[in-house]
């Protein structure tokens, strides 16, 4: 599946990306792995992080790979993952959440 959207943190940013989604067919929890690309959008703040955040200098863009669960419903699914973005050598980005996928 590809995706593509905003991500809302102490370092919010624009991403796109794939991801592999392992479907069983007996099992109605769906595990997937992705990778992508994205890049900071640090005029968008949604909540205080550490000072190190604050102060970074470095690399806006990263590469991201992330990993999760999957419960498909009718046309939705609700979705768990935690996503590690990687700024460079120097800046690693670790952000977990729910949400909800609309399937197309």
């Amino acid at each position: 599946a590809f995706e593509g959207g905003i991500e809302l943190s102490a370092v919010s940013n624009l991403f796109g990306g794939y991801r592999y989604i392992i479907r069983p067919e007996k099992f109605s929890l769906w595990p997937f792995l992705g990778a992508g690309l994205g890049m900071e959008v640090s005029s968008i703040k949604f909540a205080d992080g550490p000072p190190e955040a604050e102060t970074y200098n470095g690399t806006k863009s990263m590469l991201f790979t992330t990993l999760g669960v999957l419960v498909p419903l009718v046309d939705v699914g609700i979705k768990a993952e935690a996503r590690f973005g990687f700024y460079g050598f120097d800046r690693l980005v670790l952000s977990t959440g729910v949400g909800v996928v609309v399937f197309l």
